[in-house]
């Protein structure tokens, strides 16, 4: 089963249709009963299988609901408990379990990635010292070839480790080594190029370092002290798959739950409510009912512009992506797509999501449904 990184540039085009259209709505719902409706209608009128959203204010969970279904054949609801795949919205998940792993002083953002590795990786194009800061902000000057990507998407989990994936792809006596297509031309830290094979080579860094699976590190250090209890990164984790948002995409008819090695950069599978407290978690500095899971100044640095040249719509923190004023990360994969924003300077928050890529068909009401959750004001205004 072939697949592409394709839905990820979609989720892109649509967001940046989102800011650049982000004029006050008209016809606002006056409650929240009405938002409700609205969302309801929406979700309708684009016949999005299922979807679901949580909205999150001064480090509260204020409104979460769960719309159609998540399987067309078994027809089960969608709750704001139902796990979807979040794509590349795992990435921030992916940072904090990284973070954990530098507030432990076993990783060093600075340090040569080399330093860590059981192979060597250099750039054959340009010379230059990488580090997990490059790659945490898509300036390592390593790139994703997409027929490689594209052809390590399978049925299931994949049977391919992550490490080993790696090697094949960065190593010169690899079987998926490319000089040209894996690598830019760039120095590292000089440009951004979003990179999905960057995070999966900076957790893989952490599970030589720690000596313990990325996966594993993760549920200990991150998604069990938030209680994300519908959060896991295979499919084998979970007690069953009829709970999980089956994914549906026109472009890939025999689409089926699916995995790949580099799972890191966005095979989370979570649901509103778990993404919810993530989402505070980042808010509130780190802190999530009453205890600490970041420091505050880690999280502080994370939320940080690391380029003093870039222009306020082309901000990048550390594994966090900035978006005119909102901070978070977007993801699209096939027949899935995820949005997890919010407002630091109002503390207002969404976290959406679909069992269904972003389409032609369904764009508009996707723009529709994150300007009214993200942009309009009146929406903000019935939570306070």
């Amino acid at each position: 089963m072939n697949m592409t990184k394709k839905a990820m540039l979609a989720v892109s085009s649509l967001f940046a249709a989102f800011i650049s259209a982000c004029a006050p709505q008209t016809n606002t719902p006056k409650s929240v009963t009405e938002l409700d409706a609205w969302l309801s209608k929406e979700v309708q009128s684009a016949q999005f299988p299922g979807f679901a959203v949580a909205i999150t204010l001064d480090n509260k969970l204020v409104f979460s609901k769960g719309y159609g279904v998540l399987n067309k054949e078994s027809k089960l609801p969608v709750t704001a408990d139902s796990p979807f795949i979040i794509a590349s919205v795992s990435k921030l998940v992916t940072g904090v379990t990284i973070m954990k792993a530098v507030e432990a002083g076993k990783l060093d953002l600075d340090a040569d990635i080399n330093s860590y590795l059981p192979f060597e990786i250099k750039n054959p194009r340009v010379a230059g010292k990488i580090t997990l800061r490059h790659l945490a902000t898509h300036t390592s000057g390593l790139v994703d070839n997409k027929k490689i990507l594209e052809a390590s998407y399978g049925t299931g989990d994949s049977p391919i480790k992550l490490g080993d994936f790696l090697k094949s792809y960065f190593t010169t006596t690899g079987s998926r080594f490319d000089a040209t297509l894996n690598f830019a031309t760039s120095k590292p830290g000089e440009k951004f190029i979003y990179s999905n094979i960057a995070i999966g080579l900076a957790a893989y860094i952490l599970e030589v370092q720690t000596g313990m699976d990325f996966a594993a590190y993760s549920e200990q250090n991150v998604l069990a002290p938030l209680g994300m209890k519908n959060s896991h990164w295979f499919l084998r984790d979970f007690s069953s798959l009829e709970q999980i948002a089956f994914p549906y995409d026109s472009d890939y008819p025999t689409l089926t739950h699916y995995g790949y090695p580099t799972y890191p950069d966005g095979q989370l599978r979570s649901s509103v409510n778990d993404m919810a407290k993530f989402l505070i978690m980042l808010m509130n500095d780190g802190m999530y009912a009453n205890k600490q899971l970041l420091e505050v100044k880690t999280v502080r640095s994370m939320l940080k512009p690391q380029f003093s040249d870039a222009t306020p719509d082309n901000l990048q923190g550390i594994f966090v992506a900035f978006k005119s004023g909102l901070l978070g990360h977007a993801g699209g994969d096939p027949g899935a797509a995820c949005y997890l924003y919010w407002n630091p300077k109002t503390k207002f928050g969404a976290v959406i999501m679909a069992n269904t890529a972003v389409s032609d068909q369904n764009n508009k009401n996707f723009v529709q449904i994150l300007k009214m959750l993200l942009r309009e004001p009146s929406t903000e205004a019935l939570f306070r």
